[in-house]
């Protein structure tokens, strides 16, 4: 699906510095696991304007539609596990 793999991307540019998907770094599963896709949405959005421990998200409503869309699948997929 384009949005998940164009999410795949956006997450890799924005958050794979710290962050990774069950991996060495920051696991991101934890902290998106009590959210729905419309938390995850607003969870980015609001990074460095609610959330100032994050930096802002750069890109516009369809990269963080793209972005949530992506950590929805790897968190349904995990919960599947």
């Amino acid at each position: 699906d384009y949005m998940v793999g164009r999410g795949s991307i956006i997450f890799a540019q924005q958050c794979g510095q710290c962050h990774a998907v069950g991996g060495p770094k920051l696991n991101i599963l934890p902290r998106i696991r009590h959210l729905t896709p419309d938390g995850i949405y607003a969870q980015i959005n609001g990074q460095g304007i609610a959330t100032t421990y994050m930096p802002p998200f750069y890109g516009n409503d369809e990269d963080r539609a793209a972005l949530s869309i992506y950590l929805s699948v790897v968190k349904h997929k995990a919960e599947e596990k």
